[in-house]
């Protein structure tokens, strides 16, 4: 809670604090929701003090400004999950047992909505470091339950420090697909329950079955982006720039969010003066319409090849996994869908749930064929969540290829981490 609402909250009765307590958390609860739709450059404070039945000059009682709302959003979402892993650790001695109950209580559809750190970048320092190092932290709890289990012989040899991001990757993005953007029939609170469970199986049984062949993928996410051009030709060099930018925009919208990412800064990334982005893109949403346009051909190509090279269904899932972590671990990845992005087309939206009924009919196939322990849409959806956020924690990991990342996590939604080495 800020210090100035502290002082302000001393002078009234408990029964008028409780309130205020009361009135905070339910704009915190609406701020967190609007994030994680809109983004925080699509909030307005005037809507926000609507909904919750405030004036705006009520509002700013509780909050400074949009910067401040985001601030405390996040700060709120920290102190879940860190009350939840304290929980966890606290109710249960056995590893897998404490790290089931955490996927349950992230995305137990009884509970209030929090905000998915997708952004933190918007923030200025101090409070980005604040929120980053508390982040960091719960990815150190997380990797250090892995190690306990791997110490025990409970847990396969797996990178702990991938399988905590990946962990958390498939809880943020089944956070955000299941409640904004996912086409499937079912409520929200059967969407959440479903994954809930797929999330564990992929995590600690994995996907196939045990008695299926080794898995190896010989594509290379480079091949789909090689350009032939002709430097000299007027119009390939305009769209090799644009390609360019592109490449570098969703780079960093991957890394930083929509929001926490400036035009100049992509223009400093490839040495581009703010003016000469704004020659080749009108203005922002222009070209972030344009990186998920991109994106989306990206996207089905991966799965057009894959259903050409695969020969069984399983292996056509496996390759279009392995494939796409080969992409956002990549300088050259496709932007990922993520707060804001319902600010561009919905046609965007209505070509990525293509791919997932697409996804689908391979894994109902591959289930019929016994390879895989699911038939549902879940598992496509859930596990997406694997790559999506490789861009979070990629430079934590200079040291590893996007082939080595992408071996890593294929492995582990493959065969899970449960149990011995083989």
């Amino acid at each position: 809670m800020s210090g100035a609402m502290t002082d302000a909250l001393r002078h009234l009765t408990s029964e008028e604090t409780d309130k205020r307590v009361s009135k905070r958390d339910a704009i915190l609860q609406e701020g967190a929701a609007l994030l994680n739709t809109q983004g925080a450059g699509g909030i307005k404070l005037e809507e926000l003090a609507r909904t919750a039945g405030l004036s705006r000059n009520a509002l700013y009682y509780y909050v400074k400004d949009r910067t401040d709302l985001v601030r405390q959003c996040y700060l709120r979402a920290c102190d879940q999950i860190e009350d939840d892993l304290c929980v966890v650790q606290s109710e249960h001695a056995d590893p897998q047992a404490q790290i089931e109950a955490f996927i349950s209580r992230s995305l137990n559809p009884s509970r209030q909505q929090n905000a998915i750190l997708a952004n933190i970048d918007v923030l200025e320092p101090p409070y980005r470091d604040e929120v980053q190092a508390r982040y960091d932290a719960h990815v150190q709890t997380l990797m250090d339950m892995i190690a306990a289990g791997q110490n025990t012989g409970q847990f396969k040899t797996v990178d702990p420090q991938i399988t905590a991001n990946v962990l958390l990757g498939m809880l943020n993005w089944t956070g955000l697909w299941a409640v904004n953007w996912s086409d499937r029939d079912e409520g929200l609170g059967s969407k959440l329950e479903s994954s809930i469970e797929a999330i564990k199986t992929a995590l600690f049984e994995g996907v196939a079955t045990s008695d299926c062949p080794p898995f190896k993928n010989a594509i290379a996410y480079e091949t789909l982006t090689h350009i032939d051009f002709n430097a000299f030709n007027r119009s390939d060099a305009r769209m090799l720039r644009q390609t360019q930018l592109l490449e570098t925009a969703s780079l960093l919208f991957n890394r930083r969010g929509l929001d926490g990412t400036r035009i100049d800064q992509i223009g400093d990334a490839i040495g581009a003066s703010k003016s000469a982005v704004y020659r080749q893109f009108p203005d922002k949403q222009a070209l972030i319409n344009s990186c998920y346009e991109r994106a989306l051909d990206l996207y089905e190509a991966i799965w057009r090849v894959a259903e050409d090279a695969a020969e069984t269904p399983r292996d056509v899932l496996l390759t279009t996994l392995h494939l796409n972590c080969q992409a956002q671990a990549s300088a050259k990845p496709p932007l990922i869908f993520q707060p804001g992005a319902s600010q561009s087309s919905k046609q965007f939206i209505d070509r990525a749930n293509l791919l997932g009924r697409r996804s689908l009919v391979h894994v109902r196939a591959a289930h019929k064929d016994g390879a895989i322990r699911f038939q549902s849409r879940e598992l496509s959806d859930v596990t997406a969540g694997a790559f999506f956020w490789i861009q979070k924690w990629r430079e934590t990991r200079p040291e590893l290829s996007s082939i080595q990342i992408a071996d890593e996590i294929t492995g582990i939604i493959m065969m899970g981490i449960g149990g011995a080495d083989e």
